[in-house]
């Protein structure tokens, strides 16, 4: 069979165009449909995984909350640590402090009726090999009382204090002064440090 187109050559070309125009029309058409598609898709997804992010953050922000604290407070206890050191440093070369404070103690405890009017502190080692090992601190107390009890309730004090385990009186001396009786003493307490 044999076809003539009896059309024409410039309507033929028109038709051809046209149909060529509708062609591509229709394939672009098509791939920016499935574009469109792909595209909210992933817009979609996006905003799934932008909401549980945002649930999830909100769900661990007491836990970082809770770990920054812990870094301040393990930094507030490093310079705490620090500081204690150095106190301790202190404390082993010198008790002064702490003695005048057990001291002040008792004499409070003794409702005012003891003075201290001298207060000695001295240091030997017990140990000859190793004079680090342990150290003897001996503090002499004088002072005077009103009464015999008062320096008995004042060497108690001493005593159960914690710091001074064994309190001696060494030596007690009545006087007059102004028309009263007063004792005057002097204790000796070991401290092992």
């Amino acid at each position: 069979m044999i076809r003539i187109n009896l059309l024409p050559p410039k309507f033929v070309w028109r038709k051809v165009v046209r149909k060529r125009i509708r062609q591509w029309i229709c394939f672009l058409g098509f791939v920016t449909f499935l574009f469109s598609a792909w595209n909210a898709s992933y817009w979609v997804e996006w905003w799934r995984y932008h909401r549980d992010f945002e649930e999830i953050a909100e769900a661990v922000a007491p836990a970082r909350q809770s770990r920054e604290e812990r870094i301040e407070l393990a930094k507030e206890v490093i310079l705490l640590e620090k500081k204690l050191n150095q106190l301790r440093d202190i404390a082993v070369e010198d008790c002064t402090t702490a003695t005048l404070g057990v001291v002040a103690k008792a004499v409070l405890e003794a409702n005012s009726s003891v003075q201290v009017q001298e207060l000695q502190s001295s240091t030997n080692s017990t140990s000859n090999s190793n004079p680090a090992s342990k150290r003897d601190s001996i503090v002499s107390i004088r002072g005077i009382a009103v009464q015999s009890d008062s320096i008995t309730n004042f060497m108690k004090s001493l005593n159960q204090s914690g710091m001074f385990p064994r309190v001696e009186l060494r030596a007690t001396q009545e006087r007059h002064v102004e028309d009263q009786s007063i004792q005057e003493f002097q204790l000796e307490c070991l401290n092992n440090e």
